[in-house]
């Protein structure tokens, strides 16, 4: 017990030190208005898999477009397209 308790301790330890010297969170998701898991908004996010690397920008509201009003303009459609994708988020950029 003693041995868990002080694993514990020094990952606590660890994870002050490394934002007091300025490594990010790796936590980007937040909660909007309506308790829904968004991304954080305006946020920037280093985005790295096997074959590929980008930074994933997100707008106002926290999701990945450019910003937009509430309000639709007349004769406009709007469609959401949902998917299952997760990225592998190295860090906050």
């Amino acid at each position: 017990m003693k041995i868990i308790g002080g694993i514990a301790i020094a990952f606590i330890i660890v994870e002050i030190v490394l934002r007091i010297i300025g490594f990010p969170s790796l936590n980007t998701n937040t909660y909007d208005k309506n308790n829904l898991v968004i991304f954080k908004p305006n946020g920037q996010f280093l985005v790295k898999d096997r074959c590929y690397s980008n930074t994933l920008v997100t707008n106002s509201m926290g999701f990945h477009s450019e910003n937009f009003s509430i309000e639709k303009p007349a004769n406009t459609f709007r469609i959401v397209i949902l998917g299952d994708s997760s990225p592998k988020i190295v860090h906050s950029v």
